[in-house]
């Protein structure tokens, strides 16, 4: 059993003037806040069943909250919040794989990966109007889901052909139970040791990704209040929007000048 933890935060402030709200009386200065923290932590079990059998399962927990604000200032008791935007997204992450050396020239892996998504985002904006010298303050608006659940399975065959060349197939599967999409991503690479110092590795794979959660959820500008402030409402824009998929297609040669030295030369090419 072996477990892991990482955590972590940082800040960065900018400053600069507010052009629109100085005047001859009253200096303001935008303050500008970015930062982020994060929590990752988990444990891996290794359970070897026979000397051709073995079950790696994991899990883990992590966290992610990015945040920014905008503010005007005309001293640290006199400030108008101008923007303000906050992310907050959990997962639990479940991972098993069994590997199976079915003899000496072929193994096996299997594997499922389940992870359980929830997160809550906030945000609230302004608009300066150049027109009329007015700013609006737009109505702040959240959103939030849970039990987003995306499920991945794979398959991987490896195949000595001889001691110096061997291939490597795959293929994966995801589904993402929001709105029931799902992809079946092929993989495959093949290597050669050209000699005892060197070899050249092939690969392709198709690569499927899952948008950001929070996009699914995007309220959409459905017109403006009294006060001409920006009404968003959910239409469900996104809900049904795809993987993200790109093709990659890599070779690399790697050449070891010692037993602790090595040069690794690699030309990759992706299509989205």
């Amino acid at each position: 059993i072996s477990i892991f933890g990482l955590a972590g935060t940082s800040t960065i402030t900018f400053n600069e003037e507010d052009t629109f709200r100085t005047n001859e009386n009253n200096k303001y200065e935008l303050k500008s806040v970015n930062g982020s923290k994060t929590l990752i932590v988990g444990a891996n079990y290794l359970h070897i069943l026979n000397s051709g059998t073995s079950i790696k399962t994991g899990v883990a927990f992590s966290a992610r909250q990015p945040y920014s604000t905008i503010d005007s200032l005309l001293n640290k008791n006199s400030f108008l919040q101008l923007d303000n935007n906050s992310f907050k997204q959990s997962n639990v992450t479940l991972t098993s794989k069994i590997i199976k050396r079915i003899n000496s020239k072929n193994t096996a892996t299997f594997g499922i990966v389940i992870q359980d998504l929830w997160f809550n985002a906030s945000r609230m904006t302004s608009d300066y109007n150049v027109n009329d010298s007015s700013l609006i303050i737009d109505k702040p608006y959240t959103i939030s889901a849970d039990n987003l659940i995306l499920y991945q399975f794979y398959l991987q065959w490896k195949h000595n052909f001889t001691d110096q060349l061997f291939s490597t197939i795959g293929i994966n599967a995801l589904y993402f139970n929001y709105n029931k999409t799902k992809s079946i991503d092929p993989r495959a690479g093949i290597s050669w040791q050209l000699t005892q110092k060197q070899n050249i590795s092939i690969g392709y794979g198709l690569h499927s990704q899952l948008q950001p959660v929070n996009v699914y959820f995007i309220q959409s500008k459905t017109g403006v209040d009294v006060n001409e402030r920006i009404i968003y409402s959910d239409l469900g824009t996104n809900k049904n929007l795809d993987f993200s998929k790109s093709h990659h297609f890599a070779i690399s040669h790697n050449y070891s000048l010692t037993s602790n030295l090595r040069i690794k030369t690699e030309a990759y090419y992706q299509y989205l």
